[in-house]
């Protein structure tokens, strides 16, 4: 699967579809994406991705790339907003309403990417 993923050869497209087909050739388990998800560090809700249908692992790198690309955004609100002084009641909100998540998903990110007062 990583060698058909990290071959530069092939377009995205390409290996799009190889992946799908391997997935399904050779009916990869949810352990295994959940194994190569863990192996990204990302957060990947499994159960949603069954629900759509595709268990493939396509999917889980789409997902993983999303979840990358929030955690930047937040992470450059985040120092931006600390920066100019900002309260944390207004980074959150501010999270919430640019990021579209919940409170509780910005309270973690603030968690990780707050300043830290020395």
């Amino acid at each position: 699967m990583f060698k058909i993923l990290l071959d530069q050869d092939n377009s995205i497209r390409d290996k799009k579809e190889k992946a799908i087909e391997y997935t399904k050739e050779h009916k990869v388990s949810d352990t295994i994406l959940k194994t190569m998800a863990g192996a990204a560090n990302c957060k990947i809700v499994f159960d949603v991705l069954k629900q759509e249908g595709e268990n493939n692992m396509w999917s889980v790198f789409e997902e993983t790339a999303k979840e990358g690309e929030v955690r930047g955004k937040a992470e450059g609100i985040i120092d931006t907003c600390s920066d100019l002084g900002l309260p944390d009641e207004d980074i959150l909100k501010r999270l919430q309403m640019k990021l579209d998540i919940s409170l509780q998903a910005a309270q973690e990110y603030l968690r990780i990417f707050g300043k830290k007062t020395v």
